[in-house]
């Protein structure tokens, strides 16, 4: 049976996957990849493959999506399934890059939590009473990889290649799923990709942002599952 293989989005760890994770152990073996100081998605894909053996179903959020995007890219011959929870596959833009570089600044000056609390937090969630735990565990998340984690990930992203041509050239059964309310990778871009793609299945998780696996892990989950089990 492939391993399910967990993909951390920016200054995210296994903690983003975890409750999907253990959801999902009595029926598939799941791995957490750690790439964190990693600064190229190539790179990033690379230390994920040494992760587990054989087959493998990239399951990744955000900078996690783009790389089980390349994963597919290097070893297509070892991904059985992809699942790509709030995925840009579209090369780095220069607005993002400076945005990036400013936040990577303030990190190196100490003010990393603040970063992550005042400016990360608040795009990845939809608001409600929730909010405040969720941005403790990204601050927390963030603190745990600290601001060089930051500045390798920052360039990973900044170099990172265009996705888009390679998209009708996967073959491999795919989930595109993200946040109702996703502001970073919106519903229809991954209904685009979806027209685009062989195999590809969109799903929407309701009352959600872009980190929709920390926020509705419990839906996110059953999404997961029931893709799972469909596979041929």
């Amino acid at each position: 049976m492939a391993t399910l293989l967990f993909l951390p989005g920016t200054l995210c760890d296994a903690r983003v996957w975890e409750p999907v994770r253990a959801a999902l152990a009595g029926d598939w073996r799941g791995v957490h990849a750690d790439y964190r100081h990693e600064t190229s998605i190539a790179a990033m894909a690379r230390q994920a493959l040494a992760a587990a053996d054989g087959e493998l179903i990239p399951i990744g959020l955000s900078m996690g999506a783009i790389v089980a995007l390349e994963i597919w890219r290097l070893a297509p011959q070892r991904v059985r399934a992809l699942a790509l929870f709030g995925v840009n596959p579209a090369a780095d833009i220069a607005a993002r890059r400076d945005r990036r570089d400013r936040q990577v600044g303030a990190a190196l000056a100490g003010a990393l939590d603040v970063v992550a609390r005042n400016e990360l937090a608040p795009a990845y969630f939809t608001p409600s009473d929730r909010h405040p735990a969720l941005a403790e565990l990204v601050a927390s998340m963030a603190v745990a990889h600290g601001p060089a984690a930051f500045m390798a990930q920052s360039e990973a992203l900044g170099g990172r290649r265009d996705y888009w041509p390679m998209l009708p050239q996967i073959d491999a059964p795919t989930l595109l799923a993200c946040g109702e309310h996703d502001l970073i990778c919106p519903p229809e871009q991954h209904r685009r990709m979806r027209a685009l793609m062989q195999a590809a299945r969109y799903t929407q998780i309701p009352d959600a942002g872009h980190l929709a696996p920390v926020e509705q892990a419990e839906a996110v989950g059953a999404a997961l599952r029931e893709w799972l089990h469909q596979l041929p």
